[in-house]
């Protein structure tokens, strides 16, 4: 993205998040990506979104797109000024690396995924800290031909209380797909990343609740027939890794 995407929104969602869920991967996934993940975005789009819900609450997005040094930046500050949600893209050659970084709520509620897909040392760390039985994050991003767009809907704590971001973006067939909710006994957060060439896809998939919580994550890149599957902890909890 030789030029960036400004978002400004002084107004927006109050949300307050006091309980979370909390999951740690420390393994590691090691991949071969021979190929990075490029997105063409040349155009800039500016939007100034004036009533979202309170006067001090604010959504900014900050993307920055350029050759090897590649990085999409989505920092979202939703409700008083501890409630933030921060995504971080860096997606570039032999290095890259998508980063998510969600903080949500009040300073100890956060939601952290940090994917690092590239050489012999990639891995996969997801950290969720999660939330309220009301509340519930929806982030849709699809990027694609001459009507390419990115759209971030978010949907926190009241019925009436929602935030929607259209952004017009980059190339034919690369898009970008975030679904997150985040909520009581059904919480669950999915994560779909389409980039690159049609058959190169990364697909998260991540359902975090009580006991019968799961963390699901399917990445395909490249070849079809390459695939890891690791097997769920023996806990409670289940995490599929499927590449």
């Amino acid at each position: 993205m030789s030029k960036g995407v400004s978002e400004d929104m002084s107004k927006g969602v109050s949300e307050d998040m006091s309980k979370g869920v909390s999951e740690d991967m420390s393994k590691g996934v090691s991949k071969d990506m021979s190929k990075g993940v490029s997105e063409d975005m040349s155009k800039v789009v500016s939007e100034d979104m004036s009533k979202v819900a309170n006067s001090t609450d604010k959504v900014v997005l900050r993307l920055k797109e350029a050759n090897s040094t590649d990085k999409v930046v989505l920092r979202l500050k939703v409700a008083n000024s501890t409630d933030k949600v921060v995504l971080r893209l860096k997606v570039a050659n032999s290095t890259d690396k998508v980063v998510l970084r969600l903080k949500v709520a009040n300073s100890t509620d956060k939601v952290v995924l940090r994917l690092k897909v590239a050489n012999s040392t990639d891995k996969v760390v997801l950290r969720l800290k999660e939330a309220n039985s009301t509340d519930k994050v929806v982030l849709r991003l699809k990027v694609a031909n001459s009507t390419d767009k990115v759209v971030l809907r978010l949907k926190v704590a009241n019925s009436t209380d929602k935030v929607v971001l259209r952004l017009k973006e980059a190339n034919s067939t690369d898009k970008v797909v975030l679904r997150l909710k985040v909520a009581n006994s059904t919480d669950k957060v999915v994560l779909r990343l389409k980039v690159a060439n049609s058959t190169d896809k990364v697909v998260l998939r991540l359902k975090v609740a009580n006991s019968t919580d799961k963390v699901v994550l399917r990445l395909k890149v490249a070849n079809s027939t390459d695939t890891i599957v690791q097997h769920p902890p023996p806990s409670t909890n289940k995490v599929h890794l499927v590449l």
